[in-house]
């Protein structure tokens, strides 16, 4: 599930987050992005994600980066998540770097 706060720009991702539900959040994500020139990522009691749903969040998070906007993760991120990331190779990209 995806949820959009306008007030505070936080999109909240909770429960299980796979290709089902890659249209959903990419309406959501594009609608978060348009508000503001900064959204807070923050994964919440995720139960599932996969490699679709990972794309999704990287793409938004380089539409971000071409109009000069910013994509914030709010640490921590689930070890669930870590672990989808690391195993598919996408711990390399700029955006999943917390240091």
């Amino acid at each position: 599930m995806i949820s959009f706060t306008k007030k505070n720009n936080m999109v909240k991702l909770t429960g299980q987050l796979s290709i089902e539900d890659v249209a959903d959040a990419k309406t959501k994500l594009e609608k978060a992005l348009a508000s503001s020139g900064t959204i807070k990522l923050k994964f919440d009691a995720v139960e599932r994600i996969d490699l679709a749903f990972l794309q999704i969040i990287h793409a938004m998070y380089n539409s971000a980066k071409a109009a000069q906007k910013k994509v914030e993760l709010i640490q921590p991120i689930p070890e669930i998540v870590t672990q989808v990331i690391q195993r598919t190779g996408l711990g390399y990209l700029q955006m999943w770097q917390t240091n």
